[in-house]
């Protein structure tokens, strides 16, 4: 155990906190007394920083496993109290998080003049998070903001890039916000698949699209949003140009309105 304004570092890791707890393994030599970290137990003002990737929090539980290569790294990553992780410019915020981890492959450098490229290093970088309360994601990469929501149930590829997300508000009285492309939507339960390029709010919401092209399919003199609510369900496929919006749907932009039931 370690008390008061703990420091640790190893190779380009940084760990920060006010109280550290350590369970190492059994040693693989006999003459090492330990060799590799089954456990880490961090709490009060926690901060893990590895070259541009920082988790921060108030308490930190991380779950070591040891590679068959021999590194020791993260597998499980239990984070409360005014949660950050941060990957460049990627981050994402909330009250409590969990965090697989896990080894991923990174494309091949290019190889100086006449020589091959060589492999890079596996890197470190996450697998799913499963996030709740004052959830907020700002990827800047792939033009994705999610914010006011209570829960994020999310799938990472290659340990940085958002594929699947389901996001929830805390119903019933406040919807959780997306913007995904150009496209804004509010709703109780928001389904982004980036792989599809689709979205589902399956309940009551709304949108906020922007258009250059009126009603009537004329030119605008500058683009405008066009906001629509619905009562039942909406899917949108950004791919494949179209969207369906059930149940109560109005639709307005400055120079329109229209409601019906039904709307392709």
């Amino acid at each position: 155990w370690f008390h008061g304004d703990v420091s640790i570092v190893q190779g380009d890791e940084n760990l920060t906190a006010q109280e550290v707890a350590v369970t190492f393994g059994l040693p693989l030599a006999k003459e090492e007394v330990a060799d590799h970290i089954q456990h880490l137990n961090m709490t009060g003002a926690v901060k893990l920083l590895r070259a541009d990737e920082l988790i921060a929090a108030e308490r930190l539980d991380v779950e070591m496993t040891l590679t068959t290569e021999g590194r020791n790294i993260p597998n499980i990553v239990d984070a409360a109290g005014h949660v950050l992780a941060q990957q460049g410019q990627r981050e994402v915020r909330a009250e409590q998080m969990h965090v697989v981890m896990g080894l991923f492959q990174p494309p091949p450098a290019p190889g100086r003049a006449g020589q091959p490229a060589l492999p890079p290093k596996p890197r470190l970088g996450m697998e799913s998070i499963d996030a709740s309360g004052d959830v907020l994601i700002n990827d800047p990469d792939q033009n994705l903001k999610i914010s006011k929501a209570q829960t994020l149930k999310a799938q990472m590829r290659d340990g940085n890039r958002l594929i699947r997300a389901t996001i929830t508000g805390q119903e019933p009285e406040s919807y959780a916000w997306a913007r995904y492309t150009d496209t804004a939507i509010h709703g109780h339960r928001i389904e982004i698949d980036v792989d599809q390029q689709a979205v589902d709010v399956p309940g009551p919401g709304a949108t906020w699209m922007v258009t250059h092209q009126d009603f009537g399919g004329r030119k605008l003199a500058k683009p405008t949003a066009v906001k629509t609510t619905w009562r039942d369900n909406m899917r949108f496929r950004v791919a494949e140009d179209y969207g369906i919006f059930l149940g109560r749907v109005h639709s307005e932009s400055e120079s329109f309105s229209l409601n019906c039931d039904k709307m392709t």
